[in-house]
């Protein structure tokens, strides 16, 4: 599937929920909080909203230097929240490359 299908395919996720969606969202789609902000998908229903940023890869994730701020904001806002979905499923080399996360040393 190529990009567009994905987001396609994910907003069809947020209506199944009873979400109205809008796909490619322009400033004036998205709440005043929210205008600079660079999301592929908005959606909302009765006294919610959540905000989804589409990623191809891990990562693009990691060279967003936005997402973070978006998401900080967007929780801040009451009934709103932000969702990132990343598209590419992480293969067992690259964790390897990674290696495993160690859990805190709380001692």
């Amino acid at each position: 599937m190529n990009l567009e299908q994905e987001m396609n395919r994910i907003a069809g996720i947020y209506k199944a929920q009873g979400y109205q969606v809008i796909v490619r969202p322009e400033p004036a789609d998205l709440p005043p909080f929210a205008k600079d902000f660079k999301v592929e998908i908005v959606a909302r229903r009765a006294a919610e909203g959540v905000l989804v940023q589409v990623k191809r890869s891990r990562e693009e994730v990691a060279a967003d230097a936005d997402m973070p701020r978006y998401a900080e904001i967007t929780s801040a806002q009451a009934g709103w929240r932000f969702d990132f979905v990343i598209l590419e499923a992480e293969n067992s080399m690259a964790r390897e490359v990674r290696g495993p996360r160690s859990p805190p040393n709380n001692t």
